[in-house]
């Protein structure tokens, strides 16, 4: 597996270890790598992790600088029904 999506999976095994996030709502983090939802099914709080880029720059001769992006998703349908609740 690539380093790209073994952080990517280290990201998600860390969101859902720590219980004390400040979400009102429990969730999962789950990896996606095109994450599709239907709105009907976003009641609940989802947690997308989604490995985007593994970026290699030469530094030296000998050494190569590697950037990996990681998108976090927090998605969630909201029903106004009080403006006192936004």
């Amino acid at each position: 597996m690539s380093l790209l999506f073994d952080v990517a999976d280290a990201v998600v095994k860390t969101l859902n270890a720590v219980e004390s996030w400040k979400f009102n709502e429990p969730f999962t983090a789950k990896r996606e790598l095109s994450p599709t939802f239907e709105l009907r099914d976003m009641k609940t709080l989802h947690v997308s992790v989604c490995p985007r880029t593994d970026k290699r720059t030469r530094v030296t001769r000998a050494d190569i600088q590697r950037d990996l992006t990681v998108d976090i998703g927090i998605q969630q349908k909201v029903v106004i029904t009080d403006t006192a609740t936004i």
